[in-house]
């Protein structure tokens, strides 16, 4: 997960854009990371290149489809990604 979020801090969006993916992959497989990852990409999502903007969105729409949310559609008390490692 350490190298993930170096990724993310990389100067290529290509890089940002593919940790995306593979943030999306693990959240896939691990519920009690599936929140922060989604707290993350949703950051991502928002402030990233048009390709991390769009990535971002199909990623997100994919794990939420898997997850309970709240009313607000937030997901609460999501530990992040830095918090794990």
């Amino acid at each position: 997960m350490k190298i993930l979020s170096d990724y993310l801090k990389d100067e290529s969006r290509i890089v940002k854009t593919f940790a995306m993916q593979a943030l999306s992959d693990i959240a896939e497989r691990d519920e009690e990371l599936r929140p922060g990852i989604i707290k993350q990409l949703e950051a991502l999502t928002r402030i990233g290149s048009p390709a991390m903007k769009s990535r971002g969105k199909k990623l997100l729409a994919r794990l939420k489809s898997m997850y309970s949310f709240s009313k607000e559609g937030q997901v609460s008390n999501a530990p992040t990604l830095e918090s794990k490692i």
